[in-house]
């Protein structure tokens, strides 16, 4: 019997040892099992985190596909605010130089108006300052103006008449002086 004791106590050392093998084996397959868990926890955070990074960049794009439309639609708006600009700039300076070139136009008509009785060394004067004034202006004179400041210094200047209802008589009053010839008397 002592055979038979041995050989319960081998089959149960040998059972706890097999038990022993089989629970370290059992701690390690848990282990693995539990970093298993740990990495499949650290997968599944990664994806969520990965997700949450697309729909971060889809959400980026959309936004720079955005901000490109903006900015594009912008350089249009500007590129045409610009050339409005250029226009209405455009526009204001031939304003601006059609109104002065206008009143320096009728400046000149009143001042020619006025000149006409003056001599003919004068109006010669005047008919070259005129033209510079004109030339250095750059300045287009309306073609009845050059007509007329053409023969501006001609000898004949016009002769003014008037009339001295008081005396009867009429006046000429020519480049060469007054003329009075008492060509009309009142009875």
């Amino acid at each position: 019997m002592e055979n038979y004791i041995d050989t319960v106590r081998d089959f149960v050392h040998e059972n706890r040892a097999a038990l022993e093998r089989e629970r370290e084996r059992l701690e390690v397959m848990l282990e693995q099992q539990e970093a298993l868990e740990t990495l499949l926890g650290r997968i599944t955070q990664m994806e969520n985190e990965r997700d949450d990074l697309m729909r971060e960049r889809d959400e980026q794009e959309a936004l720079a596909t955005r901000m490109r439309d903006e900015r594009d639609r912008m350089a249009k708006e500007k590129d045409l605010l610009n050339l409005k600009l250029k226009e209405l700039g455009m526009m204001t300076s031939k304003v601006v130089k059609k109104t002065d070139h206008d009143d320096l136009i009728d400046v000149l008509r009143r001042y020619m108006k006025s000149s006409k009785r003056k001599d003919i060394r004068k109006r010669g004067y005047i008919k070259m300052v005129i033209f510079e004034l004109v030339t250095h202006s750059k300045l287009e004179l309306p073609d009845d103006m050059v007509e007329e400041l053409e023969t501006f210094d001609d000898a004949e200047a016009e002769t003014a008449v008037s009339v001295n209802a008081q005396k009867g008589s009429i006046v000429q009053v020519t480049s060469e002086g007054i003329n009075n010839n008492n060509l009309l008397r009142a009875e």
